[in-house]
């Protein structure tokens, strides 16, 4: 007899977690999601001949991604994706571990009197790319099959798990937030802020300075980002997978193993997988009467969930421009990290907190963000220059996004500032990049529009516009430790499992792969 399996959520993990229970003819599977596109946070979209990436800007193998695509036997085409670090007029590219040399150099030249604190801060720093990698050093045994290849697993993958063993007990000494742990090392907050302020408030040390190895594994997919969903979504139909988009769920019955969604169609299911956000779930789940569930673990979790702030989101800036691809050569390339003044964001003298409590008003606001888009850290991503068909001829898009608060989003909106500030922060951005990276830009573009934290959590459904789960200031409800990462697909129903960004954290593209596998092997008892 066939078993029924819903799973709720099309992003990377509902759509990894569809493939991988497709391959499975005893499975009946079904995925469903909210929006009309598949992918989440994982994207692509044309405008006018322009292709630009509407979530992640480029993708970290991590031991992951090119497993689970050879153990699926899905092909798709990708490209090194090189990453450029800049403050005010110093680059340097990130290739190999060599690389971290070049950076201490920068800091070095822009801060001369922290040298000895920036050699030690990069020390530390390379001590966490030996610890990535160690786990990213083999690819992810959960993508492997062992009973064709034994000798692998006895000669590799039995030796790596002792390393593994070892090196997650020094990760998880790692959790002090960054900016805290570097405080240790200098009091300088401007040097503090080029090296951390991209990442989001109170992330992790381990997770944050990690980055500066993943960055040497980044690659991006030919035709767009999109093209990983695509390639998945595919599969998924070939496997006889059913897809239904636009179907946004009010209603579990765990009683009755039904999903009800808001066009009142009905899903039964015998396995539910929740790849969605966890305060839907909880909002929406009917519980009366049911037994089989550890009820106290519930409520708990459900108190845990539902009062929990999701992280730090981000505003985008979308521009297409007649700048010719020979502009960027000698700038930057095809993905930047860029810091316009080594005055960062330590330097304000207001927080984005302060201007909600003091109920500032529009002059105070807009002054703020003025001083925020001078001193932020950009990521500028430049598709063309990964591949020449995502803009028209002689012309390229750029996508600037920068770090920002869903609060102070929401508080602009409900004082009717919501448009303007758009605008606002638009034109800031260009003024900067002129005045900086790009000079002539304003010159030569030929339109532009933005995405907020608002956009986002009206286009995804995602708690605060979050785009890696949980806030890091608060208690985390969710699993956080690397050696119970497979607990972190369960739930107090024992056939309702759940994967993706928001059931472990910190979390990233990953993350949400690996908790798909995970709660697919589980579903099939693996």
């Amino acid at each position: 007899m066939k078993k029924n399996i819903v799973i709720v959520g099309g992003g990377i993990s509902g759509l990894t977690a569809a493939a991988f229970l497709t391959e499975d003819k005893n499975n009946n599977v079904i995925l469903i999601e909210q929006s009309e596109k598949l992918g989440g946070l994982v994207g692509s979209f044309e405008e006018k001949g322009f292709v630009f990436d509407s979530g992640i800007r480029a993708i970290e193998n991590a031991g992951v991604i090119f497993p689970m695509l050879r153990s699926l036997g899905i092909s798709v085409p990708f490209k090194k994706n090189k990453v450029t670090l800049g403050i005010e007029d110093k680059f340097i590219e990130l290739v190999s571990f060599e690389s971290l040399i070049k950076y201490q150099e920068l800091l070095v030249d822009l801060f001369p009197e922290e040298e000895s604190a920036i050699k030690k801060i990069i020390q530390l720093v390379q001590n966490i790319s030996k610890y990535m990698d160690v786990l990213y050093g083999i690819d992810n045994p959960l993508f492997l099959d062992f009973k064709k290849d034994k000798e692998y697993l006895t000669k590799v993958v039995v030796p790596w798990m002792l390393k593994y063993a070892v090196t997650i007990n020094k990760i998880q000494k790692l959790n002090k937030p960054v900016n805290d742990c570097l405080l240790d090392f200098t009091k300088n907050q401007e040097l503090i802020d080029m090296i951390t302020q991209h990442f989001f408030t109170d992330t992790p040390t381990f997770f944050a300075l990690s980055y500066f190895r993943l960055y040497t594994d980044y690659y991006y997919p030919e035709g767009g980002t999109a093209t990983l969903v695509n390639k998945i979504e595919d599969f998924i139909v070939r496997n006889n997978g059913i897809i239904k988009t636009n179907s946004e769920v009010s209603a579990i019955d765990v009683n009755g193993k039904t999903i009800k969604c808001k066009d009142n169609s009905e899903y039964k299911y015998d396995k539910l997988l929740w790849a969605a956000d966890l305060k839907t779930l909880y909002r929406n789940i009917n519980v009366s009467d049911y037994t089989c569930v550890n009820r106290k673990k519930y409520l708990e979790q459900k108190k845990a969930i539902l009062k929990a702030k999701g992280n730090d989101s981000i505003f985008t800036l979308y521009i297409e421009s007649e700048l010719e691809l020979d502009y960027y050569m000698d700038k930057c390339s095809e993905h930047c990290f860029y810091a316009p003044k080594k005055t960062g964001l330590g330097s304000m003298g207001l927080s984005k907190l302060d201007l909600i409590e003091n109920k500032s008003n529009k002059e105070a606001v807009f002054k703020w963000i003025k001083e925020y888009s001078e001193k932020t850290t950009y990521e500028i991503s430049i598709p063309v220059l990964r591949d020449d068909k995502l803009a028209p001829e002689g012309k390229s898009g750029l996508i600037v996004s920068t770090v920002f608060d869903y609060g102070l989003t929401e508080y602009i909106k409900e004082n009717n500032m919501y448009e303007e500030f758009k605008e606002f922060l638009s034109q800031r951005i260009i003024s900067v990049l002129t005045n900086s990276i790009f000079p002539n830009l304003d010159e030569n573009i030929l339109e532009y529009f933005s995405s907020t934290p608002i956009t986002i959590e009206t286009r995804l459904n995602n708690s605060d516009g979050a785009i890696t789960g949980w806030s890091f200031s608060d208690k985390q409800p969710v699993e956080s430790s690397l050696k119970k990462i497979a607990k972190s697909v369960e739930t107090p129903f024992d056939n309702i499992y759940q994967s993706g960004h928001w059931v472990f954290t910190p979390s990233g593209l990953p993350t949400a792969i690996i908790t798909a596998k995970v709660a697919a092997d589980k579903i099939n008892k693996k």
